[in-house]
């Protein structure tokens, strides 16, 4: 006995594929997005990375630049600090006003 194809067999078959297709494309969809997703972060990183190098130099590098200035003017170093301190001090004991 021969199979006879109606109308709803073939729009079954058609429906089939369809769902089969859009299964397809949302799994690459799924994968593209997460490989972007991957890429980005993996820029986002290298970004971060970069930027604290550059602080990390430029920290060592003021740092440095401290240190001579303090060998070339001890007093005038051992001055500022000690302003530095009396000032801190004042503002840190300064009677509050919460009223």
């Amino acid at each position: 006995m021969a199979t006879q194809t109606t109308p709803s067999n073939s729009i079954g078959k058609h429906v089939g594929a369809a769902a089969s297709d859009l299964k397809d494309a949302a799994t690459m969809t799924g994968a593209a997005m997460r490989d972007s997703a991957k890429a980005g972060a993996l820029r986002a990183k290298t970004a971060a990375t970069d930027s604290l190098e550059a602080v990390a130099n430029k920290s060592r590098e003021l740092m440095d630049s401290t240190g001579q200035l303090i060998r070339e003017r001890p007093l005038a170093a051992f001055g500022v600090a000690l302003a530095a301190g009396w000032l801190i001090a004042k503002i840190l004991s300064s009677p509050r006003r919460d009223e």
